[in-house]
């Protein structure tokens, strides 16, 4: 499935760095010095919801609970996504197919390292609205975010429109946002978000490439850990416990897979759900009861 329409990939409107991949209007990734890279190695290491506010609230669920002590996660070393794939998650509400995420992972050197670029295509039809998205994440070989790209477009069966490019250059600890509305002519908005402490990760409304990322921290472990997400939508952090279960047989298509089952909430008792990760690390369902809302990894991934 190509992950690009004819109009080409994204771009942002400030100038790229030079040591930060981005793509061109043609669909290739620029700005990538030559250097082999590595084989490649499936170690997969698996993220919500931009219905432009108007299904926030359905993928949100309240909620405060005490959890056991906790420690901040770091990316661990050894770090890696998939590589040269393609993974599709459905979308489900309740048992209606509601939308589906597509992505596509790539793994290109830096001048200092390596970076993974995720495209991704997201469509969503809900009650008279629908929702096509198409993005790209890069980030770090740790998984630290490093630019974001994304456009949006939403339609409703009365016939509104509206649409949404965003674009995030991530330096240091400051993250700068731009979003352009409507098109050229709409209104464009710009602001710095500061981001203190290190690791944060990424996590933009509806971006499950996001959770695939921050979740990699999650495989290793089985003891409760705090991850800081950055969510730009409202600029702010994110600190969401979660809390690994008891391992459970999870149906992917006709198979089972052994899974590890993590709860997690944020510490405003705002973001809450369940989550399983297969042995690899990789993301096989996410789920947040109070919407009635899973992504469940499709059979064919």
């Amino acid at each position: 499935m190509g992950l690009y329409s004819e109009t080409g990939g994204l771009l942002l409107k400030r100038s790229p760095k030079p040591e930060l991949p981005y793509r061109s209007n043609d669909g290739t990734i620029e700005n990538v010095p030559e250097k082999d890279p590595s084989p490649a190695t499936w170690i997969p290491m698996p993220k919500l919801p931009l219905h432009l506010l108007l299904a926030l609230a359905l993928f949100l669920s309240l909620g405060a609970a005490k959890v056991p002590e906790t420690r901040t996660a770091a990316a661990p070393d050894g770090f890696q996504l998939p590589t040269n794939t393609e993974q599709r998650y459905i979308w489900l509400k309740g048992r209606q197919k509601v939308g589906e995420t597509v992505l596509r992972f790539q793994r290109v050197p830096r001048d200092d390292g390596w970076a993974y670029v995720i495209d991704s295509v997201r469509r969503y039809d809900y009650e008279g609205i629908s929702q096509r998205s198409q993005g790209m994440t890069v980030v770090s070989d740790q998984g630290l975010p490093l630019r974001f790209e994304e456009s949006t477009s939403l339609n409703t069966v009365q016939g509104a429109r509206t649409s949404q490019k965003t674009s995030i250059e991530f330096d240091g600890q400051n993250a700068h946002v731009t979003s352009q509305h409507n098109g050229p002519k709409g209104r464009r908005v710009e602001r710095d978000v500061a981001v203190p402490e290190q690791p944060t990760y990424l996590y933009a409304n509806q971006a499950l490439e996001h959770w695939v990322v921050f979740t990699a921290t999650l495989a290793p472990l089985t003891k409760t850990q705090t991850v800081r997400l950055l969510y730009p939508d409202f600029d702010r952090v994110l600190k969401v416990t979660f809390t690994a279960g008891k391992k459970e047989s999870l149906a992917i298509g006709k198979e089972k897979t052994e899974a590890q089952r993590f709860s997690f909430e944020s510490t405003d008792g705002e973001l809450t759900g369940l989550l399983w990760l297969d042995a690899k690390g990789r993301l096989l369902q996410l789920k947040f009861p109070a919407a009635s809302l899973r992504l469940v990894l499709a059979p064919d991934a």
